[in-house]
């Protein structure tokens, strides 16, 4: 089931029912603001922010054993993942960002995981702080997520 992202997310998150759910993934794209991350590497953060500067990060339950699948399928799980209302693209906000302690950003897993306690996030990096332009964050969205669909048809089994 899709979502949506940014606000869109907020929206459908309210229509729906979650508590019949053993986990739910997050799945999609996000940026890196870490200098150490490459493109298109898959990550799994131990925590969300939201709410800028001022809003503390959540850390994630952990669903037993899916720590070590993410691993075992080659997803790094580290870091703090902050939500942002827009992307990204500017080298002096990414680092600014990293400096306070987040290492990737996207625009809903914050506000996914407040209404859902088992959350996995799952994300393709498409831009980094070395990504140029917004031209380049988006080449590298379908090549993200054909390798995300990949990695999810390898891994789902394993914890159904």
């Amino acid at each position: 089931m899709s979502i949506g992202i940014g606000e869109k997310c907020i929206e459908n998150l309210e229509k729906l029912n979650f508590e019949n759910y053993r986990f739910v993934i997050n799945a999609g794209v996000c940026g890196s603001v870490n200098p150490e991350l490459k493109l298109l590497e898959t990550i799994s953060p131990l925590k969300v922010a939201g709410g800028g500067k001022f809003q503390t990060a959540i850390p994630l339950k952990q669903v037993k054993n899916f720590e070590e699948e993410l691993k075992n399928a080659g997803i790094k799980v580290f870091g703090t993942l902050e939500t942002v209302k827009n992307p990204v693209f500017e080298k002096e906000e990414k680092n600014k960002l990293f400096l306070r302690g987040i290492d990737f950003v996207d625009m809903e897993c914050f506000y996914v995981a407040k209404k859902i306690p088992l959350l996995i996030p799952i994300k393709i990096i498409t831009d980094t702080p070395l990504s140029n332009t917004k031209n380049e964050h988006f080449a590298y969205i379908s090549k993200g997520l054909d390798r995300l669909k990949i990695i999810l048809g390898n891994i789902l089994p394993k914890l159904c």
